[in-house]
This record gives C-alpha cells, structure tokens and sequence, in this order.
C-alpha cells in the first residue's frame, strides 16, 4: 500500500508500515512497530552532490572506462561516509520519466566522499540524452550526454 500526499514545503509518504515526511528540515521515518504504534522519528539529512562529470558535451563510448565526479563542497558531515550508486538512465524533451536502469548499476557500494567513480560504460544503443544518477540518501542526475558505440 502506498499514498503519497504533498503540502508546500512538506511530502508525507505512507507506506504500509511506515511514514516519511520529507520538508525543508530533513528527512523524518516514521515505523510501525508491533503494536501498531508510530515510533519517534528517525532523523537524515539529504545531501544531493552536484554532478561535476559527464557533462553536455561529453560523449561516452561503449565497453571504454568513464569517470563520474561530483562537487561536495557544501556535504553535511552526516552525508561523508553516505554509501552511494550511480545508475545509467535517458531522458525525453516533455517527459518526467528519467527510464533509469536500477537493475544495473555502473558502480556501487562506494562512499560519497569519493568524488568520482570509474566505470565501464555499457553496450547500450547510441543516443545523445542519457544521463547519470549519483544516488546516496537522494538522487541527482547529469545533464544529458551521448553515448556512441
């Protein structure tokens, strides 16, 4: 079960044995325990990097080693050590749907604090709006870029 209500600056997520509340102030998890009862809240910082690489310009070619960086000059000490992945998606002019391959991350497990990932770009098709996202407690996406064979 999930609903999902939206109240300037706030967003309330109910799942089936959880809430989140995500406003301006952070992040708030609420969880069902066994006796039915909302637990106090959980408290997170969301930290989006800025996606320094790849950029517009930027062409990728298939089974060739790519660098994804970002800028953490303004992380919160909380976001540091924040485990990370970056997935490969693209993008159409009028649609939201950023068609993110989550099935298969370029790379995973590794720290925020990183800055930069190296992966091996895959056998995709040639198109010029793919993107990256670099997910940690949230996501944030490259601008679109090519990728040739």
């Amino acid at each position: 079960m999930f609903q999902l209500f939206s109240m300037f600056p706030l967003l309330v997520i109910i799942l089936e044995f959880s809430v989140i509340i995500i406003s301006a102030n952070g992040l708030h998890l609420y969880s069902q325990d066994r006796d039915n009862q909302l637990s106090l809240p959980s408290r997170r910082t969301v930290y989006n990097p800025k996606i320094t690489s790849p950029v517009e310009t930027t062409t990728w070619n298939v089974g060739h080693q790519a660098v994804v960086t970002w800028d953490l000059h303004d992380i919160p000490k909380e976001s540091w050590k924040q485990k990370s992945m970056i997935v490969l998606g693209w993008v159409e002019q009028g649609n939201l749907n950023e068609h993110l391959d989550l099935d298969h991350p370029l790379a995973k497990d590794f720290e925020l604090s990183d800055r930069r990932a190296t992966i091996t770009v895959p056998n995709v098709p040639p198109k010029d709006n793919y993107i990256v996202v670099v997910f940690g407690d949230s996501g944030n996406r490259s601008p679109a870029f090519s990728i040739k064979p």
